[in-house]
């Protein structure tokens, strides 16, 4: 496709497996590109134009999304009480009746209610339920409505114990999930969030997804507000990427990289460059199994200047399982401001 085409028309016509090509050149869109199913849109080049694709997003949204449930995704739902204790490390969760409620391919939160180790402080936020920090985004594989269970696609990271006061449950993502989408190589421009703080990223906006990816794509300091937002994500994947500078370094104003949020699980954040963010990376009541590896994560930067920000973070609680493996960075750290964190491994 050549610039003044329309990509979303083109995205819409294609189906799933099938890829939009965009030319080199500059695009500019109004509404945001959004994909819905396993389509992958590549432009020409990260570098942008005029030998790589560039598009350019005006009066203000998010420049390019994947899925379309943005925030609304992290909260609600009918949570089905566990019968059984999750344990750390199991594939199988115990539902009794209610797994009739369920089908294999289902994404589903398992949650429970906050112990003396989670300080939920003042962030109640991103959070199927305040109170229910410790969260993980899951995979139905299999579904035995016999025998009362289900079996994931990957095992659990925390120990979801059913008796009260932790009340242990699960709930089945009713919406429909966007799966083996994908954005590479291009340059995009010019995304802001038009809404309250948090509710979508201004570059790249990724909700309710699966075995979706982003790859080798620039942003740069026309985007205002996270540049990447990974929103209740299952095996999703930021690699080999530039993210750098912000329309905005003034707190409360989502000047950040990339997020990993609202329970999300098993994503993976490689080989990128984050520069010049409020937070280059951060983790914002994420899900476990999530590795960080192999990124440069510098020029961490705030408004007004004297507070030192940390280039890899913890926001709202409760981030934890999480690997942090061969990541260049000034500082790593799990900032109690707005909550805790706990039981990350960082290495080399």
């Amino acid at each position: 496709r050549d610039p003044g085409v329309s990509s979303q028309a083109a995205i819409s016509a294609c189906a799933p497996g099938q890829v939009v090509q965009l030319n080199a050149g500059t695009f500019s869109v109004s509404s945001t590109i959004t994909l819905t199913k396993g389509v992958v849109l590549r432009g020409a080049g990260s570098e942008g134009a005029p030998t790589g694709t560039t598009i350019v997003k005006t009066g203000g949204g998010t420049v390019l999304a994947i899925g379309t449930d943005r925030d609304t995704i992290c909260s609600g739902g009918t949570g089905y009480a566990l019968t059984r204790d999750g344990a750390k490390e199991s594939t199988t969760v115990s539902v009794g009746s209610a797994a009739a409620n369920f089908s294999a391919g289902d994404l589903a939160l398992v949650d429970l209610v906050d112990d003396s180790t989670v300080k939920q402080g003042d962030c109640p936020y991103y959070k199927r339920v305040s109170g229910r920090s410790v969260s993980q985004r899951v995979e139905i594989a299999a579904v035995d409505a016999a025998g009362g269970t289900l079996t994931l696609s990957s095992p659990l990271h925390w120990t979801f114990r059913s008796a009260s006061p932790y009340l242990a449950q699960i709930t089945r993502v009713t919406r429909p999930t966007t799966r083996w989408a994908g954005i590479e190589h291009l340059r995009i421009q010019g995304g802001t969030n038009t809404s309250y703080n948090g509710a979508m990223a201004g570059g790249i906006d990724i909700s309710n997804a699966a075995y979706c990816w982003v790859k080798d794509v620039q942003t740069d300091g026309t985007i205002g507000g996270m540049h990447v937002a990974l929103t209740g994500t299952y095996r999703c994947v930021v690699r080999d990427s530039y993210f750098h500078h912000s329309a905005s370094y003034g707190f409360g104003a989502d000047c950040y990289g990339i997020v990993l949020r609202c329970g999300g699980a098993e994503n993976l954040v490689e080989n990128n460059i984050i520069r010049w963010m409020n937070k280059p990376i951060l983790f914002n009541v994420s899900g476990g199994g999530n590795v960080i590896g192999y990124n440069y994560a510098d020029n961490s930067w705030s408004t007004p200047a004297g507070w030192q920000e940390v280039n890899i973070d913890c926001h709202c609680a409760f981030p934890h399982m999480e690997l942090l493996e061969g990541n260049y960075a000034p500082h790593m750290g799990a900032s109690i401001t707005h909550g805790n964190a706990g039981y990350l491994t960082c290495f080399r």
